[in-house]
């Protein structure tokens, strides 16, 4: 599917999976060298997979948090800076503030443009 659709980014949410074996990760990018890290869910849900394609992308900075993870990418062909934050907010209300610090904390202390989702 990244290979037909030309896809250089992946944020997979809801995962569900402590950690991915190389195998499962290759056979998520079909032939394409890909940057991997996830963030394992709590309990029964989350869990959180973010990858970019090195061969177009650098990764230049990567941070997690409990709901988050974050990379920030170079294009390779003109040295371009963005994010991208791959976020997974929880279902229980008393984690609602906590999920919404994390992630204005991480966007406040990122100097380029970012694409959250």
């Amino acid at each position: 599917m990244l290979t037909k659709h030309q896809v250089d980014v992946v944020c997979l949410q809801e995962s569900i999976k402590k950690n991915f074996s190389f195998r499962e990760l290759a056979g998520i990018a079909r032939g394409q060298d890909m940057s991997w890290e996830w963030v394992s869910p709590e309990g029964r849900s989350g869990g959180l997979l973010i990858g970019a394609n090195n061969e177009i992308l650098e990764v230049t900075e990567y941070k997690k948090g409990r709901f988050c993870q974050f990379f920030v990418l170079k294009l390779r062909e003109n040295e371009f800076k963005w994010g991208v934050c791959n976020v997974y907010g929880p279902v229980q209300m008393d984690l609602k503030a906590e999920f919404l610090r994390e992630l204005m904390e991480l966007i406040l202390s990122t100097e380029v443009p970012i694409i959250v989702g």
